[in-house]
């Protein structure tokens, strides 16, 4: 009887831990310096590698992703902008272990900028989809197994000196596209106000948060803080980083994660 009841809480142990996985996999999304400008190329490698760590109920889970992702944009004023995203992932629920490729997520739209003189506004809308490329029968799921459609926008204004600036990012996910899956939609928003510190380096702090809208999980919601700083070596290099520490949740995994990204324009 005991050796069944340790059995029992090992399968509880390892479902919320896999659920978990899940729910840090939604929350992933950033926004960042310049969110909505694009780069001085046609083409930007971005290579981003997170570490997170956070809990629910008492259940820990750690992940380090990393996440590539090939961009394109064309025109000065108006152009189109387009993605994909690869991301490899490596999840510990505190029972198991898995590593591989996550679910892939392509976007397009159009992109451009409003001038004045106060400043300048910058845009990136898209349209995209999430596909199930990950492993969703690994312990814990690398995938979700199912196509999720996202629409969103990034955005960035800067003051007329370009040493001052706002950046935000809003996204809409509707998950398991044709399918009969009971899932709540996700709203997730974001700002920075950042500055430039001087010819290479620029920091800025603001907040990001997901929200779960209809299905079984409407009005979950976390609240997290960031810091970002980025530092320009020239055209062609820059990098970025990212801390995140959560301040606020309901029935959303919780805690901090830290992201390094390296981005390539060519």
């Amino acid at each position: 009887m005991k050796w069944l009841q340790n059995k029992q809480r090992k399968i509880i142990k390892i479902l919320a831990g896999t659920g978990l996985v899940l729910l840090l996999a939604n929350q992933s999304k950033g926004d960042s310096i310049f969110r909505g400008a694009r780069g001085p190329t046609e083409w930007q490698l971005d290579s981003r590698v997170t570490l997170n760590e956070r809990s629910l109920n008492g259940f820990e889970t750690k992940e380090v992703i990393n996440n590539n992702i090939l961009k394109y944009w064309n025109g000065q004023e108006n152009g189109v902008f387009g993605f994909i995203s690869i991301p490899y992932k490596s999840l510990d629920n505190g029972t198991s272990e898995s590593r591989g490729l996550g679910d892939i997520s392509i976007g397009f739209g159009p992109r451009g900028i409003v001038t004045n003189k106060f400043g300048s506004g910058h845009y990136l809308p898209y349209i995209g989809m999430s596909l199930p490329t990950g492993n969703f029968n690994s312990k814990p799921a690398l995938g979700n197994n199912r196509y999720d459609l996202r629409i969103g926008s990034g955005f960035t204004l800067y003051t007329s000196s370009k040493k001052g600036e706002l950046d935000a990012a809003l996204e809409y996910t509707k998950p398991g596209i044709g399918s009969n899956l009971q899932i709540s939609d996700n709203l997730y928003g974001g700002f920075l106000i950042a500055r430039q510190l001087s010819a290479r380096f620029r920091a800025g702090a603001g907040l990001i948060g997901n929200f779960r809208a209809n299905g079984p999980k409407e009005g979950d919601y976390i609240l997290t803080s960031r810091i970002a700083a980025r530092y320009t070596h020239s055209k062609k290099w820059h990098a970025e980083f990212w801390g995140d520490f959560d301040i606020a949740s309901r029935n959303m995994p919780s805690g901090f994660s830290g992201t390094l990204a390296l981005r390539y324009n060519f």
